[in-house]
């Protein structure tokens, strides 16, 4: 009897990536090693929506793809959609494109998932997604008791797993942006990503 081949499980990591620093791509591996994942991709946000990118889609899309290029696992997603804001339609276009290929997982930090029932079109969100979270090691993942419960209804549909990770501590693209309009060496920029930016004059 023929073996029947499982999907693979796709982790998706949105964001404006602005530039892209060590702490996307640790938080990336930590769920690719805690999850059960196949592969993370890397969904660069072209139009963010709620704050302005200091520099172009594209630019930031290369960058994405310097900081992974030598990190097994990891992609940057660059295939159809990848310039429409990263909105639920937009994710449930990418899931409806690979029916039988992939199983997606959306990957972020807890935070921003207990942000989740402020979401346009909530109930989209809730029932046609599975969210891997991380939190810092310590801290109590209680919150998403709560969290289930401001959903109401909805709460008990909520399809999340949890895991442990502290890398992203000290490390955002804002400093890396002041670091370098301050002519700095930022901390946790991937080589590639640097070379990048000073051969592109971004971040001036």
């Amino acid at each position: 009897m023929p073996t029947v081949k499982s999907a693979a499980k796709i982790g998706l990591l949105t964001g404006t990536f602005d530039p892209v620093h060590a702490g996307h791509v640790e938080l990336a591996q930590a769920a690719l090693r805690n999850c059960g994942l196949d592969e993370v991709w890397l969904l660069v946000n072209p139009d963010p929506g709620h704050k302005a990118a200091a520099v172009p889609f594209r630019h930031r899309l290369d960058m994405a793809r310097k900081a992974v290029e030598a990190a097994p696992g990891l992609r940057v997603y660059d295939g159809a959609w990848a310039e429409e804001s990263h909105v639920m339609p937009t994710f449930l276009r990418i899931v409806a494109s690979h029916p039988e290929e992939y199983r997606f997982v959306f990957v972020l930090g807890m935070d921003a998932f207990l942000r989740l029932d402020g979401w346009g079109d909530v109930e989209s969100v809730v029932n046609n997604a599975t969210y891997a979270v991380a939190h810092r090691t310590g801290s109590a993942a209680s919150e998403i008791g709560e969290l289930r419960w401001r959903l109401g209804w909805l709460g008990p549909e909520l399809k999340v797993s949890v895991f442990e990770f502290d890398g992203y501590e000290g490390v955002s693209s804002t400093a890396v942006r002041r670091a370098l309009r301050a002519g700095e060496l930022p901390d946790g920029l991937p080589a590639g990503v640097y070379e990048y930016i000073l051969r592109q004059g971004l971040y001036r």
